[in-house]
């Protein structure tokens, strides 16, 4: 991926919690690290994002310094700052990195290891929107502060847990190559279902297909339950803004995962020649697989500046 970040993006790092947040910037605008930079009258878009299951966020540096540099040459006047930081058991939070590995890799544990992590991602997230206007006084200073939350793959659903778990806080989500059906995402991956919405039905209709200690009742329940609270409860009005970007050729997450939860909000996927950044909810289709490619960045960054 071609990364034409300049040298004005600067990268802080802070602590909140006990965990390492960073914030990426630009040095030549306004921004909450400089209270003198900011005006009276001055607004902020503070974006969070998150990496993807063997990723971490230093592997996302380049990603987040092109995002900034982008999204100014597209709107020069509007501050943004993004927050970032490792998944658990990723980047400098790794335990055991073998632990992030799949069924097929070895790890018997995936789908609990895997969804517990985006359950503490979601935790994460609130902990630290919570608390870091306490750290980072500069935040106070501006007369609006717009939040956005965003993620790739792993990143992605986190995203969605964290928009429809805690309402009112992001005005906008941004989703990219995940799903909002984490138990068909991972149970398809132990056997072909060839179906989606694998939540809404009994764990014994299909428990013979695997072995059971690969994905246990007891995580099926925990899973299917916060599944089914995001179908019914996620936010599709004037109050949040989402952006959904999926690979068409994506092998990993497919875009059908997400279908029966479009379906039934009477949603559908476009294409992205029907990109429309003013638009409250879309889901596009781009000719991708299980990547982030130069077209999503660039619809994400569009998307961000109209936001």
């Amino acid at each position: 991926m071609s990364s034409n970040a300049d040298d004005s993006v600067q990268k802080e790092t802070l602590l909140v919690a006990g965990l390492e947040v960073y914030a990426y910037y630009s040095k030549a605008k306004s921004n909450p690290f400089d209270t003198k930079s900011i005006g009276d009258d001055e607004s902020l878009k503070v974006m969070f994002s998150l990496h993807g299951r063997n990723g971490s966020a230093q592997e996302s540096d380049g990603l987040y310094r092109d995002l900034v540099t982008r999204y100014y040459k597209e709107s020069p006047s509007q501050s943004l700052v993004i927050i970032t930081f490792d998944h658990r058991n990723h980047g400098k939070r790794a335990v055991n990195k073998d632990r992030n590995k799949t069924w097929k890799e070895g790890n018997d544990s995936h789908g609990a290891d895997m969804l517990s992590i985006i359950t503490g991602g979601v935790a994460d997230v609130k902990t630290i929107y919570d608390y870091l206007p306490a750290l980072v006084p500069g935040l106070s200073k501006y007369k609006r502060v717009t939040h956005v939350m965003s993620g790739i793959s792993m990143g992605a659903m986190t995203t969605l847990r964290v928009a429809v778990q805690h309402p009112g806080i992001f005005s906008g989500a941004v989703s990219l190559i995940g799903s909002f059906d984490l138990t068909s995402s991972l149970m398809n991956r132990l056997h072909d279902f060839g179906r989606s919405a694998l939540y809404k039905e009994s764990y014994d209709s299909f428990s013979k297909s695997f072995e059971p200690r690969l994905y246990p009742r007891e995580l099926f329940d925990v899973v299917a339950k916060d599944d089914t609270y995001c179908a019914n409860n996620y936010d599709l009005d004037d109050k949040l803004k989402t952006f959904l970007m999926f690979g068409d050729h994506d092998n990993i997450i497919p875009s059908s995962r997400s279908e029966p939860f479009l379906t039934k909000h009477g949603k559908k996927f476009k294409s992205r020649q029907d990109f429309d950044s003013k638009e409250q909810f879309q889901a596009i289709k781009y000719n991708a697989e299980h990547e982030v490619t130069t077209e999503m960045r660039e619809d994400w960054t569009t998307w961000l500046v109209k936001f």
